[in-house]
């Protein structure tokens, strides 16, 4: 890790999430969101980071991450080739654990739900239910 990034995992890392949940938050976020706008990472790390608070869900972001037909790169199939991508991807799942950016539990490409999205952002709605 660069002493940049240390620095984030110290001084903005909530306390009850640990270095390997952001990484497969990281992970989710590479695999699902790496070409969408970088608010739009930090909303799909958002719903993994309110999912954990749901009691619907797993209580641990890995957990949440490989929840089957939740994530579509699990397991993932291919290497993370872009470290620009990676680096952006692990930033916006350290951001979203103190600005998570919506209250959704869902996302999804347009037309997939049949329900009204609360946010749409880039290539991405996000839904409460």
């Amino acid at each position: 890790i660069k002493p940049g990034l240390a620095r984030l995992f110290l001084i903005r890392g909530y306390s009850g999430v640990t270095m390997f949940e952001i990484f497969c938050v990281a992970l989710a976020i590479y695999y699902e969101a790496r070409g969408e706008p970088y608010e739009g990472q930090v909303a799909v790390a958002s719903v993994i980071y309110n999912r954990m608070e749901s009691p619907l869900w797993p209580n641990e972001a890995c957990d949440v991450v490989v929840e089957p037909r939740q994530f579509e790169f699990y397991p993932p199939s291919y290497p993370i080739n872009d470290k620009v991508a990676w680096r952006k991807a692990m930033y916006a799942a350290l951001e979203a654990q103190t600005r998570p950016n919506t209250p959704a539990l869902y996302f999804s490409q347009p037309g997939y739900r049949n329900r009204t999205p609360i946010l749409v952002i880039g290539n991405h709605n996000f839904y409460i239910d």
